[in-house]
């Protein structure tokens, strides 16, 4: 967001850039090209991360170290009330969350007349913060909630940090002044990273490890398909459609975040009594795994 804001301003106003094969490219193709070419590499670091020890498996009859996709599927479907309302609590974080990053730049545009750069330094300050931010929030609290006791204790975090998230949105959206806002906009990046990242940790603690990646991408799969769809268009619906007034998109972003807070807040809370028998039967299978070694 930092570099990416700035970028933007450079190049929206220069004129179009044309590549051999590709072409002619519009300033908005380029500002994707010059953002984008850095991950490819950053992907290539994975070829550097080794396969951990394979632990808190699932006991099979047959000593099968994986499972095939079909068992995993059916795994998941027999336990569905405990995935479902996992994977749509954590979707309608994500929902608030998407809407955040889709909007929130346009949003100070239009109310207070920012530029896409100086919006892009505050913004990306704040997730820059948000992140080492919320990792050690989710853990803390995580930890604090397990030691007084609760087996639900990576969900609860989940769920509290959900509550701080919709509590800064709707304040930064509705903020006086831009500074304000800004500042509201750190505990609402902090409580979503810090929702998902426990949600994800909570996930794998109660599935065996043989499935956890095919969990892990299913999880993903349903989580950004809400987050992304509904997050950025149901903004986009309440101003267009709702308010019909373009200035009144922060009013939109308080809407969201509200409804889709709301939604996960249920769910999350019906989760937990579902997590707590999933966290039960998984430890019976840790027992297992470490009987067997033994």
């Amino acid at each position: 967001m930092i570099l990416g804001g700035h970028i933007v301003g450079r190049i929206a106003e220069a004129p179009p850039v044309v590549l051999p094969v590709v072409g002619q490219l519009y300033p908005w193709q380029t500002v994707f090209i010059v953002v984008g070419l850095p991950g490819l590499l950053m992907a290539l670091l994975m070829m550097t991360v080794r396969e951990p020890a394979r632990r808190e498996s699932l006991p099979s009859g047959d000593g099968a170290a994986h499972i095939s996709l079909k068992d995993a599927v059916s795994f998941v479907g027999t336990r569905f009330r405990m995935y479902g309302s996992h994977f749509l609590g954590l979707a309608m974080v994500a929902t608030l969350a998407y809407g955040m990053f889709a909007w929130i730049p346009t949003m100070f545009i239009r109310t207070w007349g920012w530029s896409i750069a100086d919006i892009g330094m505050a913004y990306g300050i704040v997730t820059l913060a948000a992140g080492p931010l919320a990792a050690v929030w989710a853990s803390l609290l995580g930890e604090r909630l397990s030691a007084k006791g609760y087996e639900d204790a990576q969900m609860r975090a989940a769920l509290i940090s959900l509550v701080i998230a919709v509590v800064g949105a709707v304040g930064a959206a509705l903020s006086p002044t831009p500074w304000i806002a800004v500042a509201l906009l750190l505990p609402a990046s902090v409580g979503t990273t810090a929702a998902t990242g426990s949600g994800l940790s909570a996930l794998m603690t109660v599935t065996p490890n043989q499935m956890r990646a095919q969990c892990s991408a299913l999880y993903y799969l349903v989580v950004n398909l809400f987050g992304l769809t509904l997050g950025p268009t149901g903004i986009a619906v309440f101003t267009d459609y709702v308010f019909g007034d373009l200035g009144a998109l922060r009013y939109s972003v308080a809407c969201v975040s509200v409804l889709a807070g709301a939604v996960s807040a249920v769910v999350l809370t019906y989760n937990l009594r579902q997590y707590r028998k999933a966290y039960l039967e998984s430890q019976s299978w840790s027992a297992a795994t470490a009987s067997a070694s033994s």
